[in-house]
């Protein structure tokens, strides 16, 4: 028999050929990780109903079945309960049963504010059991608290009643879910044209399947910039303004500074609201004017306040007037919020804003290459600009996994040996990000150096 979960649903709903792709490599069930801000989130919840019952995400199917029909007669919460209708299968994150009779079903998510497309993961659910008989009268969403803080009596999730809206979008559903059934079923896929759709409610993962060549947004007029982005695309190489090889020229010794931050879903500090950025490492590596190199690193390893230890750390690496090299408004912030929070150090915290230079905007306004591709991240603008380095030999490579390694580096129930080996991946991550900054700020100069594009 065809089966659809309800993610499934949701693709299809999306775009039919994202759905008849995803069926041609059925993906196996898997766990949140605990660490992620969505594993903590529903590990709350469930402890916030210590007689509910859970049904393990990775059973068979039919075993799914057979255990959420036990737990369903008899529990007050089951947590994950699998139930079908003709092929339609749904693992709602909890159903609260009513005093008066029926269920609650509710979603758990990591965010404080409520989203279109929750309502629509609500609306595949309360459809898929009203057919099969088991229609719930509340629906809604159990979300974080925004007001909640770790030394304040608020708690940390609320529920957010959305049973009318619900209602009335799973009563529509049924003319729009009945011809994705036959979709998987298709020996050729589905002829879909691209649009706003393939990037809502979230990024289609194949979307470089049907639009290879993303248009890049290409600057217009007659500016410098939009002359220079045609020259760079007509010639296929760097291409660079008069004017950036002042802004990088420098005669003394440079440094290049790069932070990684968590914002935890349930902090535990006092007097901070979930999702508060908080700094826990930072990389300064220090060019000489000979070209030597050296670096400093702060790593915080616990879960106590890393923000005093941190800024302390970061004024003496930084001692001296040298300018400090970013990539973005990201470090300029942290550096602010850390002044307000450690009022011992909002002095000499705050003048480090005068040394720091914003590589990312000068090579927005004065640089283009075409491997760019329209991005100016710097894992895009990296390997375009000096060719064979990247991150791809690293074990944490991006800001999102850097959050994950800390959050299990420093849980008191990771093994210290496994720590330490997280320590050193993420150390290796943020050293690779003031790496990349100096070999940025090389090649940027060693072209502008050697000759600007002009115009008559």
């Amino acid at each position: 028999m065809n089966t659809l979960s309800r993610s499934e649903l949701m693709w299809g709903l999306q775009c039919p050929l994202r759905l008849w792709k995803a069926k041609q490599a059925p993906r196996m069930p898997h766990a949140l990780d605990p660490h992620s801000p969505a594993g903590q989130i529903h590990v709350h919840a469930r402890r916030m109903f210590p007689d509910g019952v859970r049904v393990p995400q990775t059973l068979p199917w039919e075993e799914a079945l057979r255990q959420s029909a036990q737990a369903m007669a008899h529990a007050p919460v089951v947590f994950r309960p699998a139930i079908e209708f003709e092929g339609l299968r749904i693992r709602p994150d909890l159903l609260l049963r009513m005093p008066t009779g029926g269920w609650r079903l509710g979603r758990v998510k990591a965010t404080t504010k409520l989203r279109p497309i929750h309502l629509q993961e609500l609306a595949i659910e309360h459809f898929v059991m009203t057919q099969a008989g088991l229609a719930p009268v509340e629906v809604g969403v159990l979300c974080i608290n925004r007001r909640y803080r770790a030394d304040k009596a608020e708690p940390l999730l609320r529920f957010v009643d959305r049973t009318e809206k619900v209602a009335q979008l799973a009563a529509s559903l049924h003319a729009e879910l009945s011809p994705l059934r036959s979709i998987p079923l298709q020996e050729a896929p589905p002829k879909e044209l691209t649009g706003r759709r393939c990037l809502w409610p979230r990024r289609c993962p194949y979307l470089r399947d049907c639009q290879p060549e993303i248009p890049v947004a290409q600057p217009t007029g007659d500016s410098p910039q939009a002359r220079l982005f045609r020259r760079a695309m007509e010639h296929g190489r760097l291409c660079v303004l008069p004017a950036l090889k002042q802004k990088l020229e420098h005669d003394g010794p440079t440094s290049y500074l790069d932070f990684e931050a968590v914002a935890p879903a349930i902090p535990t500090l006092p007097g901070l609201k979930p999702f508060t950025t908080l700094p826990v490492q930072f990389s300064v590596h220090h060019k000489q004017t000979d070209g030597t190199l050296h670096s400093d690193a702060y790593l915080h390893r616990d879960s106590t306040d890393p923000r005093p230890p941190l800024a302390a750390a970061l004024l003496e690496a930084l001692e001296g007037d040298s300018p400090i090299y970013v990539w973005g408004e990201f470090e300029g912030k942290v550096i602010s919020k850390l002044a307000s929070a450690c009022a011992e150090l909002d002095a000499p915290l705050r003048a480090l804003h005068k040394r720091i230079v914003d590589l990312q905007s000068l090579a927005r306004a004065y640089a283009y290459h075409p491997a760019f591709g329209g991005s100016w991240s710097i894992k895009r603008v990296l390997p375009a600009l000096v060719p064979g380095q990247d991150y791809g030999d690293l074990s944490v490579n991006d800001g999102a996994q850097a959050v994950l390694v800390w959050t299990r580096m420093q849980h008191p129930d990771t093994p210290p040996d496994q720590a330490q080996i997280l320590a050193e991946e993420l150390l290796a991550y943020c050293g690779m990000d003031t790496l990349a900054l100096i070999h940025i700020r090389d090649a940027l100069l060693h072209r502008a150096r050697l000759g600007a594009e002009t115009w008559e």
